[in-house]
């Protein structure tokens, strides 16, 4: 069975709207047992919950993760890996410097994805293209 971790951006969907997009509803139905919580998303999204009861809808997502032991969180390998490619992507790309927070964190992901041997299921605006479209991928990390 493929792992699945699921991306922020479709869990503040959830959060926001109280409803599922069909994608996930498919993939929690098909693949439950597949699906893993990455410690970083749930650290975007309890930076995102300012209320009591903000923070109590983003607990429940994570918590089931927890008690089963279905949650991957990047090791020190992986920080300084992401360290030394963001050094790159800034040598190269000094434009990106304050895009870095969020960069950070999708590489971790990245490196998470990779060690797991998972599939990152997200809603990735085009970031540098047309910001007001929205594409629904699924990428392969193995």
């Amino acid at each position: 069975m493929a792992k699945h971790l699921i991306d922020t951006d479709l869990y503040i969907d959830l959060i926001q709207s109280g409803t599922t997009l069909p994608l996930i509803r498919e993939l929690y139905g098909k693949e439950a047992p597949g699906i893993y919580f990455s410690s970083i998303v749930a650290q975007e999204l309890l930076t995102g919950a300012r209320s009591s009861a903000s923070r109590k809808r983003v607990e429940r997502l994570f918590r089931p993760f927890e008690r089963v032991g279905r949650v991957v969180t990047p090791d020190h390998k992986q920080w300084k890996d992401a360290g030394r490619i963001l050094a790159e992507v800034l040598r190269m790309r000094s434009d990106f410097k304050p895009k870095l927070p969020a960069l950070v964190n999708d590489c971790l992901l990245a490196f998470e994805c990779a060690v797991a041997w998972s599939h990152v299921v997200h809603e990735e605006p085009r970031r540098f293209h047309a910001p007001s479209e929205r594409t629904l991928l699924l990428s392969g990390c193995d």
